[in-house]
């Protein structure tokens, strides 16, 4: 994405000629995908956001049983958000909708980015469905 801004800049005030599809290049397909898949890193890493504050007060009991609660709740909101986008996807697969020629859009299927949000997100709820595999996770199981 940054190569492609660069050379949009340069091609703009350097050589006058702007590009004006790369745009929509960036806004709906390399920024969706790069916003889906870097959910699931960050999701895997676990390096979301936390109140740590009041996380750290926490015995290692109540923050597996606290990551495993907000897992859950965001696994219910992560497959509400892949059925909503699912229709899309599919809507827009049986429509074969696209931008109008003539527009500064990339002539791409608007299915292309509906299939980044499923599947980067599918990701997402495989990452945290495994979560719950690890060792502290089962070993809360356990002592319940």
């Amino acid at each position: 994405m940054t190569l492609l801004i660069i050379w949009s800049v340069a091609q703009r005030y350097i050589l006058a000629s702007p590009i004006a599809w790369n745009i929509s290049l960036i806004e709906t397909h390399l920024m969706l995908a790069f916003l889906c898949f870097s959910l699931a890193n960050t999701a895997r890493a676990q390096e979301h956001v936390t109140i740590d504050s009041l996380y750290r007060l926490f015995s290692r009991r109540y923050k597996v049983l606290a990551n495993t609660v907000a897992d859950a709740v965001t696994a219910i909101v992560i497959i509400l958000f892949i059925w909503a986008n699912f229709a899309d996807l599919r809507s827009s697969w049986v429509t074969q909708s696209a931008p109008p020629r003539g527009s500064s859009q990339l002539l791409l299927p608007n299915w292309t980015s509906d299939v980044l949000i499923v599947v980067g997100f599918a990701i997402f709820l495989v990452t945290v469905a495994c979560r719950q595999l690890e060792p502290d996770a089962r070993r809360l199981m356990a002592d319940s």
